[in-house]
């Protein structure tokens, strides 16, 4: 999996949870839909959903991610 990172040059935080660790303190739900989240950077979970099987929610994080403009910490959550 290292190499694809290296191969897409891709450049940010990953964490591979071999043992399950992070599902086993958070119980997270089961359906794939909800086991993606954008966190902030106190790591408070500011979206819930995959954006990669739901378009909706893909507009929501690029939209997060890219308003440069506010102040991210007062956002309303969802």
């Amino acid at each position: 999996m290292l190499y694809l990172f290296e191969n897409a040059d891709f450049n940010y935080p990953v964490f591979i949870d071999k043992k399950n660790g992070i599902n086993q303190l958070n119980n997270f739900p089961q359906q794939q839909e909800y086991q993606c989240f954008l966190l902030d950077k106190n790591n408070k979970i500011l979206f819930l959903g995959n954006p990669s099987i739901n378009p909706n929610i893909w507009e929501l994080y690029k939209r997060y991610i890219l308003d440069k403009d506010k102040d991210k910490d007062k956002q309303e959550h969802f």
